[in-house]
């Protein structure tokens, strides 16, 4: 086989497996340079196969892989050299502890295959996030583990196989708020090119209330509803995790009432001549109506307030539907706005005394 150069000191040889026989092989690199000094090494390669209708075992020195039937279409052919004939790139967010003899092809699964290490995982602490990550679609993948029931020693399970090495987060994830969305909504940025982001640990804080990321949105996006948040005004904090456990506080951010509330508030009372009202709103209703009753629930008095501005006061001159005026007594006021679709209803008392 030819070698192709890529540069002063390395170059690339490409062969098919199909050339080689199953079981391993050797592939033996001798080279001169320049002054006749030669040098050769003899590299074991030994090549496995992931059956595509049976249970599949693959073990090397470090691990044992077992890949269910079905996992794949057709058979194939794979290579698990030792670690140092392996390009594992390197992370950005990310620091070698352990390279493991692994695949050196990006195999997509079916199914989950379980792997199994052979020896104890490198140690993990609060301080010192140390995981399994696999590499495949051109960035390390945090794969969870597990310490085995049966020995001192590792489980995983992942449906991606390809370079693997134990790697080291210690970044916390990146934030930058975004806005708040119709007052319904809060949205964060958040970066993390470790571990990745933890969704389901991380929240937003609200007055001690812990509210969760809204699931399927877009990739580095965090939404959180406010819908049900009931507080006029408040402030909020992002607690975002990564899935090594490294934890970033966002600063805090001020939020507008998601819930919309109106507080009507009439005067005088008890009413003389005329009775004015207001409308404390927090959202600019589609429409408004106000209705007078009796104490014999008969409707009195009903029209149609024009809504201009999130703060207007009304007034009424106690005269009903026929246009002639009420006389003393107790009545009650109803207010009814409309939103979004919704309706929101608001009832006050108050009396007529001349």
């Amino acid at each position: 086989i030819t070698p192709l150069r890529l540069t002063g000191s390395a170059f690339a040889a490409s062969f098919h497996l199909s050339q080689v026989n199953f079981g391993s092989f050797s592939l033996k690199v001798s080279g001169t340079d320049s002054f006749g000094n030669n040098s050769i090494r003899i590299i074991p390669m030994p090549i496995s196969v992931i059956h595509a209708s049976k249970l599949s075992i693959i073990s090397n020195s470090k691990m044992r892989i077992a890949i269910d039937q079905n996992s794949i279409h057709n058979d194939a052919k794979v290579l698990l050299p030792s670690q140092d004939l392996i390009n594992f790139p390197k992370g950005s967010e990310l620091n070698y502890v352990e390279e493991l003899p692994s695949f050196v092809q990006n195999i997509q699964l079916s199914q989950s295959s379980t792997i199994q290490g052979l020896s104890k995982a490198p140690r993990k602490n609060a301080t010192d996030p140390v995981d399994l990550y696999i590499h495949y679609n051109g960035r390390w993948n945090f794969t969870s583990i597990k310490e085995s029931a049966i020995s001192s020693s590792w489980i995983a399970n992942s449906k991606y196989l390809g370079p693997m090495a134990f790697l080291r987060d210690q970044t916390a994830p990146r934030i930058t708020p975004r806005s708040q969305v119709g007052k319904s909504s809060l949205e964060f940025q958040v970066f993390d090119d470790g571990s990745g982001m933890d969704i389901a640990k991380s929240y937003l804080l609200i007055n001690d209330r812990k509210i969760h990321a809204q699931s399927g949105v877009q990739p580095n996006i965090l939404k959180f509803n406010l819908s049900n948040f009931l507080e006029d005004s408040s402030e909020a904090k992002l607690y975002a995790f990564d899935r090594s456990g490294n934890m970033s506080i966002s600063k805090a951010v001020s939020l507008i009432s998601a819930k919309p509330s109106f507080e009507p508030q009439l005067f005088p009372n008890p009413v003389k001549n005329e009775l004015s009202f207001r409308l404390y709103t927090n959202f600019a209703p589609q429409s408004a109506e106000m209705y007078i009753y009796d104490v014999s629930s008969q409707k009195v008095h009903s029209e149609t307030l024009d809504i201009s501005s999130y703060l207007d006061t009304y007034h009424w001159d106690l005269t009903n539907s026929r246009g002639f005026t009420i006389k003393n007594g107790v009545y009650f006021l109803k207010i009814k706005l409309s939103y979004n679709n919704q309706i929101y209803k608001k009832t006050l008392k108050f009396a007529v005394l001349r």
